[in-house]
């Protein structure tokens, strides 16, 4: 009899530790469903693309003097990128200009010779008028008292007119060599080639430097000061200043790719520095190798200086949602009559089932019929009805 009493008394133990087991409530996650923004993505990496690249080259040879740009750097259209050593070009110019100014001294000269001289034969022409002008004059008087002749007045008239017409050619002479015509062809010969020395001089100048033809980024830079320069070769790689990023997008994720979508890009040199641009290019076709589709991104700030062909962390926009109440995808579940969630009603575990077929937004889904404050409860091994006790997550 006693044996019998301590087997019922183990059952009954047995039992009530059953029971209480299975009334317990057992510890869950938990968490509150609130309205918030959802933003969907695709995360790609990228490059910096320049587009057109130009490669520049001096037409002489020479040691590198100044660098006036590092690589990365943008240029405005004219701006000086590197220098040669130019002294002897600039002692070429500087000796050029002293015999321009020499040449126009002696073109001066000559022309102040030629002028005195004109200027002379005019004064001396009009004085040799004058006098032939009063013998006519006097002569013309006598001729009533017979102190002349006829043909004695008459020949000084004569005297007098060849003497006015050459004061008058004089004075024509003068005036025109006055007004410019004074310099000789040898003294203009000589001015001429003084001004193209100078120019000549100009250019060997101008090609000991390299200024940018356009508004660029220095893609790189194969001297350094110091360094000697063949004529011909690359000293300098730009392109253009206008910033873009390109990227290969899965093909499965072609139908989501649209022209304009905001993009979000890092420096995976910077990570924490983003930058903010629009598609602005998709390919039509798909690259057979990589099952990938080409993008291409144009920044917002043409001013961003990035490092031509550095590697970019590339986040597409591709859906945004404002002030929806959406929960995790991990908090779904999916059974063969539709999709449930599980919620917190007074402590006990109960399964509520999606009206509509959740929206899937990257990481969240929404749920037409689930209130915001619901708490819900992370999917688990327990059956509906379980007394829980909830431990909340955060909900962002």
């Amino acid at each position: 009899m006693r044996k019998y009493l301590i087997i019922v008394g183990l059952a009954i133990i047995l039992l009530v530790g059953y029971f209480y087991q299975q009334n317990r409530p057992i510890p869950v996650k938990g968490y509150l469903v609130t309205k918030k923004d959802i933003t969907e993505t695709i995360v790609a990496t990228g490059r910096i693309d320049l587009g057109n690249r130009i490669n520049m080259a001096f037409q002489v040879g020479g040691i590198v003097d100044q660098l006036f740009v590092q690589e990365g750097q943008q240029v405005k259209a004219g701006g000086p990128l590197i220098e040669l050593e130019d002294s002897a070009e600039k002692n070429r110019l500087e000796l050029a200009k002293v015999n321009y100014d020499l040449a126009l001294a002696f073109m001066k000269s000559k022309e102040n010779e030629v002028l005195a001289e004109a200027r002379e034969i005019y004064n001396q022409a009009k004085i040799n008028s004058q006098t032939l002008y009063d013998r006519y004059l006097r002569l013309y008087s006598l001729v009533s008292i017979g102190g002349s002749s006829q043909n004695e007045v008459n020949n000084a008239r004569s005297e007098w007119e060849v003497a006015l017409s050459k004061e008058a050619s004089a004075k024509t002479q003068l005036e025109s060599l006055s007004s410019g015509g004074a310099v000789s062809d040898d003294a203009k010969a000589r001015v001429e080639q003084a001004r193209l020395q100078i120019r000549e001089a100009e250019i060997a100048l101008e090609q000991k430097i390299l200024l940018s033809p356009i508004e660029a980024l220095v893609y790189s830079i194969s001297k350094n000061k110091g360094e000697y320069i063949n004529p011909g070769e690359t000293a300098i790689s730009i392109g253009s200043a206008m910033g873009f990023v390109v990227a290969d997008i899965d093909e499965k994720e072609h139908e989501k790719i649209k022209m304009d979508l905001d993009v979000f890009l890092s420096s995976q040199a910077e990570p924490n520095r983003v930058y903010k641009g629009k598609i602005d290019r998709i390919s039509p076709s798909v690259n057979p190798q990589k099952g990938t589709i080409e993008i291409r991104v144009r920044l917002d700030d043409e001013n961003v200086s990035l490092k031509p062909d550095a590697a970019m962390t590339v986040e597409i926009v591709i859906n945004e949602t404002k002030g929806v109440p959406a929960i995790p995808r991990s908090f779904l579940v999916e059974k063969e009559d539709g999709h449930y969630v599980w919620t917190d009603q007074e402590g006990k575990a109960t399964l509520l089932k999606a009206i509509n077929k959740p929206l899937l937004i990257g990481n969240y889904a929404i749920i037409d019929n689930l209130p915001e404050e619901t708490v819900l409860i992370e999917p688990g091994n327990f059956r509906e009805g379980k007394n829980i006790q909830v431990e909340m997550l955060t909900s962002d």
